[in-house]
């Protein structure tokens, strides 16, 4: 069997960089830097007795990059920079000095240019190589009868269509955002002009052995007064770092966004891989010593060492609120009543942080404002609805019977009222639902009873044309004429039937049948109507004898009752409201 090898297509390959591996063309930047420090870096393991320089050099429509790392011999040219997919640093980056991986980020810089010169001289040695790379997939290498010092020289030449990446404040712009706390100085020279990259760089390096500077960094980094500060460490990934506390409120559906670093090189704002979840409400900035990159050096691998570094993560913001409940209860309750969201879900996810968090969060109740053990304290059982709208139903005639509900209706509150069943060790929460409330109203007595017995027939026979029934008990508010209680199969046929007559109204025929066949599959139940007896206005309705009023009146409270529950009002019952209203007026005048 003949064996061949595979032809590549330099040019299909670039394209392939550019449109799916890099986020931004900017990259080459990031990566020519990125060789450069990793080539100082390998130099410092051999000998740390030069001083560190890497400077960038802007010459119209071309950019040169030198700095004094290890260099290259004629072998490492031929093995690592005219092999594709070739890296000197993968055996030695497991001993974790380098940022880079992958020997294809020399490849990036063709998305800006069609050809890459280098010039080099290896550390302790005497030999000059010139390697010129095109964007065709062909190359050149001499060998340089000159001097000079050990070292890289890169030479970028813009391509047609790219010089804008090469005028200065670009360049400029774009290597701060990648390198602004490298170890090594970073240099940009523009005709007379030099400017520092990194002049903040040793801020990082201090921050790592003093907390209080990263404190300050958040600031001046991100521009905004933050509450506090929760350090960030892990031991997985040499980590160190600090996640700010937002001065505002962030909705749930916020990412982590924030900075994160790789031995000073800024990686990636988008900070969902290595916060937990919840951690929406902080900005991080974060500096990882050991953090396994994908081969875009963009983002992280999703491995088991990446899930150990959440879970680390997660034990530093659990150490911070275990301590500020115990040293600054005050500034707690400062930041749960501004992030009160965003720790309830985080309480939901971590039970030790439920603990803490429990004793500080108040839920809507209709007595007010209560935290869960003021209500256990006060009433032995916790109360709630699962969802907002069952609570608008109860709430007012609840308040009025002096029953403590819980609104659980709100995102992750129902979560957490179940586990207070763990707190006090036994079942301490019950599921409140509109007939709940209805069942502890008091009943009529026997001579009530037979005074509206005509009443309710005359009402069961008007409501069961809108599948309800008609009862009658005594309950407070007084005002209150009536309470409407929806049952769970009629509420889907109403959403079903409403759904259909959109569907037709709109010439959607397709939707229009699908709902009627999904309309086959609920039996119908009836809902109620419960009278109350202690209104005024209904003893007054059962006591007529006009059953074109009474009909009229029950049709309005019938609508009337179920605007106050909150429930959805169909084009139908506003038309029966409608009609009610002015046969009423209709009779009156």
């Amino acid at each position: 069997m003949e064996n061949n090898n595979f032809q590549v297509n330099l040019e299909g390959i670039i394209s392939l960089l550019s449109e799916n591996l890099y986020k931004d063309k900017n990259v080459f930047l990031r990566e020519i830097l990125q060789n450069a420090v990793d080539a100082i870096t390998a130099r410092k393991n051999i000998s740390d007795d030069e001083k560190d320089i890497i400077n960038f050099e802007l010459f119209e429509d071309t950019l040169v990059v030198e700095d004094n790392g290890i260099g290259l011999s004629k072998d490492d040219i031929e093995n690592f920079l005219s092999v594709i997919g070739q890296s000197s640093k993968r055996k030695e980056i497991l001993k974790g000095d380098f940022i880079g991986r992958f020997g294809i980020g020399l490849l990036s810089c063709f998305i800006v240019c069609d050809e890459i010169t280098i010039i080099t001289k290896k550390f302790n040695s005497k030999e000059v190589f010139k390697w010129v790379g095109k964007s065709d997939g062909t190359y050149e290498m001499k060998k340089l009868d000159i001097k000079i010092s050990f070292g890289s020289k890169v030479y970028l030449k813009a391509k047609e269509g790219a010089s804008n990446f090469f005028m200065p404040e670009y360049v400029y712009k774009t290597l701060n955002h990648y390198g602004a706390f490298l170890p090594y100085p970073i240099l940009l020279t523009y005709k007379d002009e030099v400017k520092i990259i990194n002049k903040n760089a040793q801020l990082l390096l201090e921050a790592n052995h003093n907390f209080n500077i990263w404190k300050g960094l958040g600031k001046e980094i991100y521009n905004e007064n933050f509450l506090d500060c929760i350090h960030i460490t892990s031991k997985t990934a040499n980590i160190n770092g600090a996640a700010y506390i937002l001065p505002r409120n962030t909705s749930l559906v916020s990412k982590v966004k924030g900075k994160i670093y790789v031995k000073g090189m800024f990686i990636s704002d988008q900070c969902d891989k290595i916060m937990p979840t919840w951690a929406f409400f902080t900005r991080p900035l974060i500096n990882a010593q050991n953090l396994r990159l994908t081969a875009s050096r963009e983002d992280f691998y999703e491995d088991n060492e990446l899930e150990l570094v959440r879970k680390e993560i997660a034990e530093c913001f659990k150490s911070y609120f275990m301590q500020l409940s115990k040293n600054n209860p005050k500034k707690l309750e400062d930041i749960i009543n501004i992030h009160h969201n965003s720790l309830k879900l985080m309480s939901v996810e971590e039970d030790d942080l439920y603990k803490i968090m429990i004793n500080y969060f108040k839920f809507s109740t209709t007595m007010g404002k209560m935290t869960l053990f003021d209500i256990y304290k006060e009433y032995k059982v916790i109360k709630y609805t699962l969802s907002v709208d069952d609570y608008k139903q109860i709430e007012k005639v609840a308040k009025a019977q002096n029953i403590c509900i819980v609104n659980g209706g709100y995102i992750n509150d129902s979560e957490l009222i179940e586990k207070f069943n763990f707190i006090v060790d036994r079942y301490a929460t019950e599921v409140i639902n509109p007939n709940d409330i209805s069942n502890s109203f008091d009943e009529l007595s026997f001579e009530q009873i037979n005074e509206t017995q005509d009443f309710i027939i005359f009402a069961d026979k008007v409501l069961k044309a809108y599948s309800c029934s008609a009862s009658i008990k005594k309950f407070n508010p007084k005002e209150v004429t009536a309470i409407y209680n929806l049952s769970n199969c009629t509420k889907m046929l109403k959403e079903i039937k409403e759904s259909k007559e959109n569907s037709v109204a709109e010439n959607n025929f397709i939707l229009a049948e699908l709902a009627s066949s999904f309309e086959k599959l609920y039996q119908e139940e009836m809902s109620d109507l419960c009278f109350n007896y202690s209104n005024f206005m209904i003893r007054k309705l059962i006591q007529c004898r006009n059953d074109e009023v009474k009909r009229s009146v029950i049709n309005v409270i019938y609508v009337q009752a179920l605007m106050a529950g909150n429930h959805k009002v169909t084009k139908e019952e506003q038309e029966l409201f409608s009609n009610g209203i002015n046969k009423l007026m209709d009779m009156a005048l």
